[in-house]
């Protein structure tokens, strides 16, 4: 019984992995947001619900997942170590986000306004307009990390 009961607990255990890991959030995407939108600060709850484990996202957020989930980006991100894992993040992460953000910036959210009005104002929940007198890489957002996922 005891290696049924260790079997099943190890089954557990990696699905629970796969699912939090590939369902977290990338700072990458966010760096990615800031520098197409050069006026904008973004917040990790841009896109995810603070407090909550990063597969809890708003409908933006939900927008991102929904086009990234089956590319497996953090899987491969988190076999990297090191340089491997930056280069990763510029050459394969950030083209796709950036893909993907263009074509998200013309959807609309529920009350009819593009996505990309929305982040140009700083009106999406948790961006803003950066102040002239702000430094560019000041960074107020205390969830701000490289956990892994495929989700932005």
């Amino acid at each position: 019984m005891n290696r049924r009961v260790i079997a099943l607990f190890t089954c557990v255990a990696l699905a629970l992995g796969v699912i939090f890991s590939q369902a977290s959030g990338h700072t990458i995407f966010k760096k990615q947001m800031q520098k197409k939108f050069e006026n904008l600060v973004v917040k990790c709850e841009a896109c995810h619900v603070k407090k909550e484990p990063k597969t809890v996202r708003n409908a933006f957020g939900e927008l991102f997942f929904q086009e990234l989930k089956d590319d497996n980006l953090t899987a491969q991100w988190e076999q990297l170590k090191g340089l491997e894992k930056k280069k990763f993040e510029t050459e394969v992460m950030a083209p796709r986000f950036d893909k993907i953000l263009e074509e998200i910036k013309e959807r609309t959210n529920k009350e009819g306004e593009k996505y990309g009005d929305i982040l140009a104002a700083g009106k999406l929940e948790n961006t803003r307009i950066r102040s002239d007198d702000e430094d560019e890489d000041e960074d107020e957002d205390e969830d701000d990390d490289d956990d892994g996922g495929d989700g932005g």
